[in-house]
């Protein structure tokens, strides 16, 4: 169980692998478009781009949770080459979810961990996706996404401290931090399980929520609004003279 719960913990190359396959498949899916020359046909038809665009987001989509699921299997794949894992054990019996309030079995942290990654998965791509909305050829989107997947993984794995000598030099990024641990998918992807160690709660509107819960419904709304503005960018004739 300790063994599963570090392994969970420490993926960030995979993450950083997973993230660049997401920029790459993100940017692709419309480049397409124009290198076979079928971008005015598609765009000849207001249902023809709506469905096409439908498709297309369903096609990255699907892939982001494929390969969240896909990580998870690699690390159940290694946890139990290593060891005898019993799926019900409660998670409680791991030192970094001794004091956790939920009551879940290894079984239900690997199902929440993979949506939660799944969920960051999604806002990511949704931004990709929009991004190369204003682009014809592949290089740029690429670069711009790269930076902001990649880029945005590794600024948040920097404010969290962990690469900072303990001089005092980590306090000016320790309120920015926060800001990321709270709204950010790349804390989702790179330590969802944190949010399950213990209850954090969120004043929402004079109530109290779980910050596990106010950061997943961030990451969909955020994802909802970057494909929503994306299909009013896909269907206006200014995309075709993009980059």
């Amino acid at each position: 169980l300790e063994l599963m719960t570090t392994i969970c913990s420490v993926s960030e190359p995979v993450d950083m692998v997973f993230l660049l396959v997401l920029v790459i498949l993100s940017g692709s899916v419309f480049v397409t478009e124009h290198r076979s020359g079928t971008y005015r046909m598609v765009y000849s038809s207001f249902r023809g781009r709506r469905s096409v665009y439908i498709r297309k987001i369903l096609l990255v989509l699907a892939a982001a949770w494929l390969l969240s699921v896909l990580q998870t299997a690699a690390i159940l794949s290694f946890s139990f080459t290593r060891g005898s894992l019993c799926l019900f054990d409660p998670v409680q019996e791991a030192k970094m979810f001794l004091h956790s309030p939920y009551r879940l079995n290894v079984l239900g942290l690997i199902a929440a961990v993979t949506i939660l990654r799944g969920i960051a998965y999604t806002a990511l791509s949704s931004i990709f996706l929009f991004v190369s909305q204003f682009f014809t050829n592949s290089i740029p989107p690429l670069a711009v996404n790269s930076l902001i997947g990649l880029g945005g993984f590794g600024m948040t794995h920097f404010c969290s401290g962990r690469f900072l000598a303990p001089s005092g030099s980590v306090i000016p990024q320790a309120g920015f931090y926060q800001y990321l641990r709270e709204f950010s998918p790349y804390v989702l992807i790179d330590h969802g399980e944190e949010y399950l160690t213990k209850y954090e709660s969120v004043n929402l509107f004079g109530h109290p929520a779980a910050l596990v819960s106010i950061t997943a419904a961030v990451n969909l709304a955020a994802a909802l609004l970057f494909l929503l503005a994306g299909y009013a960018v896909y269907k206006r004739w200014f995309r075709k003279k993009g980059v």
